[in-house]
C-alpha cells in the first residue's frame, strides 16, 4: 500500500467556458457583369476533375442531365457500374477491330496509287466512286432510319414501363396508406372508447350525486314538513290546555274569592298533607291483600297437584 491514499484529495479546479461570439451574416451581392478569364479557369478546373469520366461521344449538358436523373430513379449504383464495365471493354473490343481493317486498306491503297493511271480508267474509276458514294449514303440514310425508329421504340416502352412503375408504385402508396389510416383508426378508435367510458363514469357519477342531493333535499323538506306540523299541533295543544287552564284557574279564583272571609291559608296546607298520608296508606293496604290472595292460590295449587 502506497503512502500517498492517506493524504487528502485535492479539488479539480472547474474550467470556465468561454462564450462564443455570434458572427453576424452578411448578404451576398450577385455580379452582374462576370470576367471571360474567370470563366475559363473554372472551365479548366473542371475538366481537370471529370477526366477521368471523359468520354469521346460530344454531348449536350441538357440531356446528359436528363440521362442522369432517369438512371436514378431507374437503377441502383451497383447496377451502373457494372454495365460502365461492359461499355468499356465493348468499346475496346471494336476499337480493336477497327484498327485492323484500316491498316488492310491503307497497304491497298498504297499499292495501287504505285501503279501506272490512263485516262479512262481514271474516268470509270469517278463512275464507280460516285455510285458506291450514292449508295453509301442511302446506306447511311437507311441505317439513320433504322436508328431513330429503334430510338423511338425505346422510348416508347421506357415511357409505358415508367407509366406501369408509376402505376405499381401509386398502388403500393394507396395501400400503405390504407393500412396507416387503418392502423391510425383503430388506435383512434381504441382511444375515444377509452374517453368514452371516462366520460359515461363521470356522468353516472354526477346522476348519483344529484339523486342523492334530492333524496337529502327531499328528506330534508319532509323533515322540515313534519316539524312544522308538529309545531302547529304541538302549538295548538298548548293553547287549548292553557285555554282551559285558564277557565280553571278562573274557576277556583272565583271559589277563592267567596272563601277568602272563612278560611286561612295556614289550615289549607295541613289538609293537603293529611289526604297525602290517607292516600299512601290505602295504597298500602291494597297491596298486603293482594300478595296475601297470589299466596293462598298458589297454596291451592300446590296442594291440589301433590295430592293427585
Amino acid at each position: 500500500m502506497s503512502w500517498c491514499h492517506y493524504l487528502p484529495e485535492k479539488k479539480k479546479k472547474k474550467k470556465k467556458k468561454k462564450k462564443k461570439k455570434k458572427k453576424k451574416k452578411r448578404k451576398k451581392k450577385r455580379k452582374k457583369k462576370r470576367s471571360k478569364k474567370k470563366r475559363k479557369k473554372k472551365k479548366k478546373k473542371r475538366k481537370k476533375k471529370r477526366s477521368k469520366k471523359k468520354r469521346k461521344k460530344k454531348r449536350s449538358k441538357k440531356k446528359r442531365k436528363k440521362k442522369k436523373k432517369k438512371r436514378k430513379k431507374k437503377r441502383s449504383k451497383k447496377k451502373r457500374k457494372k454495365k460502365k464495365k461492359r461499355k468499356k471493354k465493348r468499346k475496346k473490343k471494336r476499337k480493336k477491330k477497327r484498327s485492323k481493317k484500316k491498316r488492310k486498306k491503307k497497304k491497298k491503297r498504297k499499292k495501287k496509287r504505285k501503279k501506272k493511271r490512263s485516262k479512262k480508267k481514271r474516268k470509270k474509276k469517278s463512275k464507280k466512286k460516285r455510285k458506291k458514294k450514292k449508295k453509301r449514303k442511302k446506306r447511311k440514310k437507311k441505317k439513320k432510319r433504322k436508328k431513330r425508329k429503334k430510338k423511338k421504340k425505346r422510348k416508347k416502352k421506357r415511357k409505358k414501363k415508367k407509366k406501369r412503375s408509376e402505376k405499381k408504385r401509386k398502388k403500393r402508396k394507396r395501400k400503405k396508406k390504407k393500412n396507416r389510416n387503418m392502423e391510425n383508426r383503430k388506435k383512434k378508435n381504441s382511444k375515444k372508447k377509452k374517453k368514452r367510458k371516462k366520460r359515461r363514469k363521470k356522468k353516472k357519477r354526477k346522476r348519483k350525486k344529484k339523486r342523492k342531493k334530492k333524496r337529502r333535499s327531499k328528506k330534508r323538506k319532509r323533515k322540515k314538513k313534519r316539524s312544522k306540523k308538529k309545531r302547529k299541533k304541538k302549538r295548538k295543544r298548548k293553547k287549548r290546555k292553557n285555554k282551559i287552564r285558564k277557565r280553571k284557574n278562573r274557576k277556583k279564583k272565583k271559589k277563592k274569592k267567596k272563601k277568602k272571609k272563612k278560611k286561612k291559608k295556614k289550615k289549607k296546607k295541613k289538609k293537603k298533607k293529611k289526604k297525602k298520608k290517607r292516600k299512601n296508606k290505602k295504597l298500602e293496604e291494597d297491596l298486603e291483600q293482594r300478595i296475601i290472595f297470589k299466596s293462598s292460590k298458589l297454596f291451592t295449587i300446590l296442594y291440589t297437584t301433590m295430592t293427585r
